[in-house]
């Protein structure tokens, strides 16, 4: 669907307990309509009705009375200028961010600022949202960034503790004259002087942060701003190497404030680019919040381009990110846009002056300045697990030799790794990559069920620092529709286990390959933990792995009851009401045998072609099997009335002996023919 724009006169909310859609319109082209979707249903005055029906409504009023131009240019060349207020529309501008909704303000066209409402229909309003979503609505951008700033606003107005915030960006805020400098000294220190502020900044060289204290507050508590910005950082600069020193060593933190997009701009270069640059971000957000659970999370979408277009994209990246997470979006973007990227707001065709600089202030003041009654922090989307994975062995667990079971080599060497580790390994061992590329293929029905949907790949990797920056890409590929979606090279994010993230719409034909690639260079080498490959647009990681706690995963006949402390495991059969694991060391098996079959228990091996029965346990405890075998001959009774136990038996090379009762034996020879 064409995205739609509501004016900035006009607003949309939402409310999280009963998930309606509020539209309260001033806009001088919204009031001959407003009447149509402004029904007061509800003493909070909500909206009853389908996505279908909100858009419908909106589509009729956004533009009632208001002309469509196609250019900007068009628009500008108006003569004479219309009344104050009058409204207009740019429909298809070589420039996207010149597309848009336009008013007259004191005689000229200025662009309304925006609010994406994309893709509405494929949520219904009327619909309850998963609270394990956190998310208002997928996909489009509701700014909630009073509700992430609030956690720390309390904590900073009640004098409550020390509190911190983390900032990771680019060179658009490591100087003293940019914005997270002035922000700690001309906002922080000066509203909260009760608080004593230190501001750290990281240098990437050294890996430290330095110490400079702003003000020595009033009171006894302290407010550290942590600036992780470095010159022509990536997102993943920060989770490769420099995570341990840059994140991982103060967290947790109250607030994280993201200011990426410049150095990532055109990272992906395809028509359906949102989602893939998209998995830049979330590579960098998830794994902080692994290490700063409950943490508010603002993200800016930074300036344009003073002299081309390369960074239009990054608006709408930023505004699915924010409204899939639910992140508070502070939008400098559309501020410069209002004032067609004016010279004096840029020192080049990049970086921001003392006056766009003010913009980012401006911005994030909104946020800190809003009124909220209602707080939001994050956890990682890898903090929720799934119980299905697309590659069947995507940890590498069926694997001895060689290429894992399932997993195809393209010019590389694979082997098991025991040094190079993720420490929450699955496996305890890694699968060390050397040159060319794996693959798995899925099979034909997966790739009926999963054509036109949305599809999210994650693969843990590590690529160690000395490597090319075409080592340990991940990429998705469709033969026949010519779908080959490859990750950016990586010039960053090394030393380190991370996860790369890749969400794609899946245009599939005969064939759907989730690839790893050792490099895409002539050498290089990664080592991977585990991909899986998910519907959806978030990531998760597989079924948890807690130490000391019991892990139960069941439906309504079979259920699983892991223990690592005692390191015991527990498996049922029609069995509802499973709340224990196995005893110390042991595997416990429980079989009802409520619905009449023959054998408990049945021990299969599988080739390509189907289970092989290799031996069954009857209910009453028989054992029955093809064979038997010792894996070596037995310490022989030293004498009739050695120790022993009921029903024990045993054998050497010349006799088998036979336990009748405690520490009483008989024997039989063994003899040849």
């Amino acid at each position: 669907m064409e995205n739609q724009k509501l004016t900035e006169r006009g607003s949309l909310t939402t409310s999280t307990d009963d998930s309606l859609i509020h539209v309260v319109v001033t806009n001088s082209s919204f009031k001959q309509t407003k009447s149509n979707f402004l029904k007061e249903t509800t003493k909070k005055g909500g909206y009853y009705g389908t996505t279908q029906d909100l858009k419908n409504e909106l589509d009729a009023g956004v533009f009632t009375g208001a002309t469509t131009y196609q250019t900007l240019a068009d628009l500008n060349a108006v003569s004479p200028v219309p009344d104050e207020g009058t409204p207009a529309k740019v429909a298809n501008d070589a420039i996207i961010s010149n597309n848009g909704t336009y008013s007259v303000v004191s005689g000229i066209w200025v662009q309304d600022e925006s609010l994406i409402v994309d893709d509405l229909i494929s949520i219904e309003t009327n619909a309850s949202l998963s609270a394990n979503q956190g998310r208002i609505l997928n996909e489009k951008h509701i700014n909630d960034a009073s509700r992430n700033v609030a956690f720390i606003k309390n904590i900073l107005e009640n004098d409550s503790r020390d509190c911190s915030i983390f900032v990771c960006s680019d060179s658009t805020g490591n100087a003293n004259d940019e914005w997270v400098y002035r922000f700690t000294d001309e906002y922080l220190a000066v509203n909260y002087p009760v608080f004593s502020v230190e501001y750290h900044l990281y240098d990437s060289g050294t890996q430290t942060y330095s110490d400079v204290t702003l003000q020595a507050g009033t009171g006894s508590n302290t407010v550290h701003v942590y600036n992780a910005a470095i010159s022509g950082a990536q997102p993943a600069d920060f989770i490769g190497e420099n995570k341990q020193t840059a994140i991982i060593d103060n967290a947790p933190y109250d607030l994280a404030i993201i200011n990426h997009g410049h150095n990532i701009a055109g990272s992906y270069t395809h028509n359906d680019d949102i989602k893939e640059t998209r998995g830049l971000f979330l590579e960098l957000t998830e794994e902080f919040l692994t290490y700063s659970q409950d943490t508010g999370v603002l993200v800016f979408a930074q300036n344009p381009w003073r002299d081309d277009a390369t960074m239009d994209k990054n608006i709408y990246v930023v505004q699915s990110l924010c409204g899939l997470r639910g992140f508070g979006m502070i939008d400098v973007y559309s501020q410069f846009v209002k004032q067609n990227k004016d010279s004096s707001l840029y020192v080049d065709n990049i970086h921001p002056s003392t006056a766009g600089t003010d913009l980012y202030l401006q911005e994030l003041y909104k946020a800190w300045d809003g009124n909220t009654s209602s707080i939001r922090v994050n956890q990682s989307v890898f903090n929720d697990y799934t119980p299905i994975n697309l590659i069947k062995n995507g940890f590498f667990e069926n694997y001895i030799t060689g290429t894992p079971k399932g997993w195809i080599t393209s010019g590389s060497t694979v082997t098991k790794e025991t040094t190079i580790v993720d420490p929450n390994s699955y496996n305890n061992y890694s699968l060390k990559i050397e040159n060319g590329f794996i693959y798995f293929p899925l099979d034909d029905n997966l790739i009926k069920k999963l054509n036109g949907k949305i599809v999210t790949y994650a693969v843990r990797i590590f690529v160690p620092d000395a490597q090319s920056v075409g080592t340990g890409r991940i990429g998705l590929t469709s033969i026949g529709t010519g779908l080959s979606i490859l990750s950016p090279n990586q010039f960053n994010g090394k030393g380190g286990w991370r996860w790369k993230i890749m969400t794609i719409k899946a245009d599939l034909d005969t064939a759907f390959y989730a690839r790893i690639y050792g490099t895409t260079d002539e050498t290089g080498t990664c080592y991977v933990d585990r991909a899986i490959l998910l519907e959806g647009e978030l990531p998760k990681d597989f079924i948890q792995k807690v130490n000391n706690e019991t892990i139960t995963l069941k439906n309504s006949s079979t259920a699983i009851a892991l223990d690592e402390e005692l390191g015991g495991v527990s498996v049922w059969s029609n069995d509802e009401s499973v709340n224990s694991s196995g005893e110390a060391g042991s595997m416990k098996v429980v079989c009802e045998n409520a619905f009449g079959s023959t054998y408990g228990i049945k021990f299969y091996s599988k080739d390509q072609a189907d289970f092989n029965e290799l031996a069954h346990m009857v209910s009453d405890g028989t054992f029955k099997t093809n064979g038997y075998k010792l894996n070596a001959l037995q310490t022989a009774p030293t004498s009739a009335s050695d120790t022993g136990t009921l029903g024990e038996i045993r054998y050497d090379a010349n006799y088998m002996y036979l336990c009748t009762a405690t520490n009483v034996w008989v024997r039989t020879a063994l003899t040849t023919w």
